[in-house]
């Protein structure tokens, strides 16, 4: 294999990399530090989920209020609750947007609202921190959005595919009209006198 086409597959390996790895990945950095703020917290450029300590209360129960960004609350909203991939509960908000889940253990749990979603570390009434709330909020943000990873859509996933099956036949092809220009120019290597 000639330098040329090691730097050709090279070449096209990257531009594979680069259509499967999303851009929000590359921006990210691999940075997934929590820090102990609000759901929303965000630094100049970037944006890392919080994690929000939250004592239960002596009968082991997580409370919570839904609001929207004015701080109205949410009634009626679905609420769920996943501890790593598994969703362990499911709870509606009633008429103050106030939501609670008793028997839980502690641990990290994500709760997600239709707009909005926060990490909590829950811990039990005696072993929680001093800077530990009683009560969760989730903020209910218009600019969330969701399915933000477009590998998982079919026309992503499709376009895609499409680019590295044109990036692999690009490097195929100029691979085969390299090696055809070295035949025919060895073929005028023995005509020539």
């Amino acid at each position: 294999m000639t330098r040329f086409h090691r730097l050709q597959l090279g070449l096209a390996l990257l531009a594979t990399a680069g259509l499967i790895v999303p851009p929000a990945a590359w921006a990210q950095g691999g940075n997934n530090d929590a820090q102990a703020a609000t759901p929303a917290a965000t630094e100049e450029g970037n944006r890392t989920p919080s994690i929000i300590d939250v004592a239960m209360s002596s009968e082991g129960s997580f409370e919570g209020v839904l609001v929207d960004e004015q701080g109205n609350p949410i009634d009626a909203a679905v609420i769920a609750m996943y501890r790593g991939e598994e969703m362990v509960a499911e709870l509606t908000t009633g008429a103050e947007g106030r939501f609670a889940s008793s028997g839980l253990p502690a641990g990290v749990y994500r709760v997600v609202s239709p707009q909005g979603e926060a990490t909590f570390r829950l811990w039990s009434h005696d072993a929680a921190p001093p800077t530990a709330v009683t009560t969760a909020v989730l903020v209910n943000s218009s600019g969330v959005a969701r399915a933000q990873m477009g590998i998982l859509d079919p026309v992503g996933t499709s376009l895609i595919l499409l680019g590295i099956t044109s990036v692999v036949l690009a490097a195929v092809t100029l691979g085969e009209v390299d090696s055809l220009q070295n035949d025919i120019d060895d073929i005028n290597d023995l005509l020539s006198p």
